[in-house]
């Protein structure tokens, strides 16, 4: 269980990443949008000692 909400996570983060690729050429405020929730999972995850 625990390693299948690990790969969800890790799939989530690849989609982010694509996403914030394909809008480089758009408005920062899209930007944001998009940024904002990856930063709260990263940091999340930090403190969940996932991230070393």
């Amino acid at each position: 269980m625990l390693s299948r909400r690990i790969t969800c996570r890790l799939k989530m983060d690849s989609t982010v990443e694509d996403l914030v690729r394909k809008r480089r050429k758009d408005d920062d405020e899209i930007m944001l949008i998009i940024l904002l929730p990856a930063m709260y999972l990263l940091s999340y995850q930090w403190r969940e000692g996932k991230v070393s």
